[in-house]
């Protein structure tokens, strides 16, 4: 009990292991150095926020620090509201504006923590005692000599940024142990804020586990005492923990908030966000760990307590039950909740943080496309000043500016809060397209606008300057799709609007046009995306039959696809399929079985990455090749030609991956829209809405994809004098590529 008096004295604790947890006393110790009765240590803070070290700051602009921060908080906080985070960031902008002066209204309201960022990280200090070898872990090149004998680990005090070096300069001298399971939130992709609630969803949010990887090192230390203080970095804590649950290391200094250990750091410029992401699980029981791992011995000094403790070999186990009643995770369907309507300037600065990080979450072409998203997030949230909020149509292309950065043709922007009327004439009753750089008529219903008029002019602007301005407000992967989105624009007009066209060879001439119901509109352009079914008798080609996968064109009769393409087999000279549309109609089944008498056996997909997320900090990824299977019925043996063009995107384009990777087809036409891969979507304040791809998609041979596209072996290009004779251009160069 001398040992005991002399610890008290110190201004020192001992806890849970007795006497009994106490190294022998021999005859021929050394005398306890001389004490000041200070009673023990002060009870820890019960904050949390007060017992966490904080991590480096960052150059990058505050309002990308910001995005990046709500983004983990958002995505992989324990509540899990997404509508929570998103309001807390509105308030703190509300009342701070873009500064990281937000950080502390913004973490009370969400139960994080937020501090003023640590300084330059320190070297690794190791230090002969005398009576141990003292390693403080720090920046490290090369993994220091492992020392013998009792070794103190001194993790009081370290910065998140030092803790990243635990490994480097400890693991000689710790040896080999498994870390603690990691609860985590799990997302596969981002899952849909969008739709909904319960719907299915080609993303996943929900829990998961990360297992670190084992410590390996010799162990060289035969007795281990690892220095714990009132605040402590996540890593730090963990590591600390982890020794002691193990039996491994005495804990002297201060208890172990497991909380704390459960955090990460993100940076907003100076200062930054403590996190708390993970749930720390025993690997062996797979329950989770306690909240608190009480110190062996709780003291002021916990070095000289160290020294007075002075314990050969490792400490005895603990014995009992300690309190596990810490918030766990919540997963709440994020399509339940929903943001109000309008909208103020500081919630269209949030919408362009939460747009913005979810893209640098979630978008997986960032090493394709440029990436210049933070120039135009900042040059976006400037533009704010000349903004005109009550221009609800120019509140919804500002967000759109903002995906355009991203060059995705799945990326587009609604507005939810808007009414629609389907009844209400919203289009012209035109289906245009561009050839090149004219926009050209290709199906009409107002009678004095013909097939094949190049359009000059829309309300009173040239269509080169409107081009210029809606490109701006579109998101597309290749040229060619951004002019089809340019077109989709330019229709809608709600009403009565001056036109100037000009026939082949004619003068220019104006026409007043009504606007038309969409559905009008939507029947109009399918002149785009070719003709019926059927052996191409009229082109006289009779032993030719053709197969248009558009599901404007698909009819579930006798001359269904699965019909056509088993007579094909048994009488055509040669098939054309045009996917110049999108592919409809069909089952996903007998979508395959199609696909499969093109290929004429099984045949694989593109590669499909999906980036995953385990907590804040740790990415990795899902791939996946699927193999479309062999067809049951009669393959074709005869020559395909496979027309695509610019209206070719997403699931049109998956199917021509699988037929182009096959080698079974010939190509025809113009590059498709360069875009495949799942959407997800985000949902904004003032119910906007923004979707984009969320998985990375290659060509079956792994090349790239994204930007590319299909490309044809014959490259044709149509005109506005073949428009205007009714001809399909391109379906008669695929004739012509079959003689």
């Amino acid at each position: 009990m001398d040992r005991m008096r002399g610890l008290v004295g110190l201004g020192m604790v001992l806890v849970a292991c007795g006497d009994d947890g106490l190294p022998p006393v021999d005859a021929g110790a050394p005398d306890l150095p001389p004490t000041v009765d200070a009673g023990p240590p002060p009870p820890p803070s019960a904050d949390l926020c007060d017992r966490v070290r904080p991590g480096p700051g960052t150059s990058d602009a505050v309002e990308v620090g910001l995005s990046r921060a709500h983004a983990a908080a958002r995505f992989f906080r324990m509540d899990g509201s997404l509508l929570a985070a998103d309001r807390a960031l509105i308030a703190g902008l509300t009342e701070h504006g873009l500064s990281e002066s937000l950080l502390d209204g913004y973490a009370a309201e969400l139960d994080l923590c937020a501090a003023n960022a640590a300084g330059t990280p320190r070297e690794i200090a190791v230090t002969d005692l005398g009576w141990a070898t003292s390693i403080r872990a720090g920046v490290v090149a090369t993994s220091p000599e492992a020392p013998t004998g009792r070794v103190v680990l001194d993790l009081r005090d370290l910065t998140v940024e030092e803790a990243t070096y635990l490994r480097a300069s400890l693991e000689g001298a710790v040896g080999a142990f498994t870390p603690l399971r990691h609860g985590v939130r799990r997302r596969q992709g981002m899952a849909s804020e969008l739709g909904e609630v319960g719907a299915p969803d080609a993303y996943e949010a929900g829990g998961g586990n990360f297992d670190p990887e084992p410590w390996t090192g010799e162990g060289s230390a035969s007795t281990l005492i690892v220095l714990t203080g009132p605040r402590m970095a996540p890593a730090a804590a963990e590591l600390a923990i982890t020794l002691r649950l193990a039996n491994r290391a005495w804990l002297v200094g201060e208890d172990v908030e497991t909380g704390v250990a459960e955090m990460h750091w993100e940076p907003v410029v100076g200062r930054g966000l403590l996190i708390r992401d993970t749930e720390l699980v025993d690997r062996t029981t797979l329950e989770r760990v306690p909240d608190r791992i009480p110190a062996d011995v709780r003291a002021l000094d916990a070095l000289l307590a160290a020294e007075t403790l002075a314990p050969d070999g490792p400490p005895p186990p603990r014995t009992g039950a300690l309190p596990d009643e810490r918030a766990g995770f919540l997963h709440p369907d994020p399509r339940a909740e929903h943001h109000d309507v309008s909208v103020d300037r500081p919630a269209l600065q949030a919408a362009g943080l939460i747009l913005h990080g979810s893209l640098r979450r979630f978008f997986p072409y960032f090493d394709v496309v440029p990436d210049r998203i933070d120039e135009r997030l900042a040059s976006q949230l400037a533009a704010l000043d000349e903004l005109d909020l009550d221009d609800r149509a120019a509140v919804v292309d500002w967000v759109r500016h903002l995906l355009q950065a991203v060059d995705d043709g799945h990326g587009f922007v609604g507005d939810r809060g808007a009414p629609y009327d389907p009844e209400q004439p919203s289009h012209l009753p035109l289906a245009l397209e561009f050839i090149g750089d004219r926009l050209v008529v290709y199906a009409s219903a107002d009678a004095e606008v013909h097939p094949g008029d190049e359009v000059l002019a829309i309300a009173g602007r040239r269509v080169p300057e409107l081009y210029a301005e809606y490109a701006e407000v579109v998101s597309a992967a290749s040229e060619g799709y951004r002019r089809d989105l340019v077109t989709r624009r330019l229709v809608q007009r709600s009403v009565t609007t001056t036109v100037v066209v000009r026939a082949p060879g004619d003068p220019e001439r104006s026409v007043e046009l009504e606007p038309v119901v969409a559905t009008v509109q939507s029947e109009l352009m399918r002149a785009l995306t070719g003709r019926a079914s059927g052996p191409l008798d009229d082109l006289g080609h009779p032993d030719v039959h053709y197969i248009n996968l558009d599901g404007s064109w698909v009819v579930q009769d006798e001359t269904d696809v699965l019909g056509l393409l088993a007579r094909a087999a048994e009488s055509a000279r040669g098939v054309v399929v045009d996917m110049r549309g999108y592919p409809g109609g069909l089952s996903y089944r007998d979508q395959q079985e199609a696909i499969g008498r093109i290929t004429g056996g099984a045949a694989l997909s593109g590669h499909l990455v999906t980036p995953v997320w385990l907590g804040a900090g740790r990415e990795a990824s899902v791939e996946v090749q699927q193999t479309w299977p062999a067809p049951t019925g009669p393959a074709l043996e005869v020559p395909v030609m496979w027309l695509v063009g610019p209206r070719t995107v997403s699931q049109a384009e998956h199917v021509s991956q699988v037929v182009v990777g096959s080698g079974a087809v010939t190509v025809v036409g113009r590059p498709s829209a360069a875009t495949n891969g799942n959407i997800t979507g985000v949902e904004l304040p003032g119910r906007i809405v923004a979707t984009f791809t969320g998985m990375r998609v290659t060509n079956p041979d792994g090349s790239r994809f994204h930007g590319v596209g299909i490309v044809p072996d014959v490259t044709v290009e149509p005109t506005p004098e073949g428009v205007a004779a009714g001809r399909d251009e391109i379906l008669e160069a695929a004739l012509a590529a079959l003689e």
